[in-house]
């Protein structure tokens, strides 16, 4: 387990549940997928990821607020809690904090041997990922 704070265990569970990829999975399912979950904290203005990184994590923004692009940004522009970052991409625009932040990640193999031993989690993620594809299609 990344983290032996059960209280923090806790929260992460009800977070994965709150996302829409993981909120159907059962509860056993949803604390495996919670334990391998990192933490990680970022201050106001600091840059998560530049342009052009590859992220090789599922991300998930647990706390505060970040957007895609500069610091400035409109009310709409934002990223807020629950939000799914996705995984082996090259991003378009810089990850960056509005508000201090708290960000899960689960690495890539971790994910992967997730998902293999829970099929329905896998599908979901697929449905998830055609929706995002969907909807920046339509903002082209």
């Amino acid at each position: 387990m990344s983290d032996t704070n059960p209280l923090r265990h806790i929260e992460n569970i009800v977070l994965l549940r709150n996302t829409p990829i993981f909120g159907g999975l059962a509860p056993s399912q949803l604390q495996r997928m919670a334990m391998s979950l990192r933490e990680h904290r970022y201050d106001k203005g600091n840059v998560v990821h530049d342009k052009g990184h590859v992220v090789t994590a599922l991300m998930v923004l647990k706390e505060g607020v970040c957007r895609m692009g500069s610091v400035e940004y409109r009310e709409g522009d934002v990223i807020r809690p629950s939000a799914v970052f996705v995984s082996n991409c090259a991003l378009k625009e810089p990850l960056v904090v509005v508000e201090e932040c708290t960000i899960v990640s689960i690495d890539q193999s971790e994910l992967y041997e997730n998902l293999r031993n829970n099929p329905s989690t896998a599908l979901r993620l697929i449905e998830w990922f055609a929706e995002q594809v969907e909807g920046d299609s339509a903002h082209s």
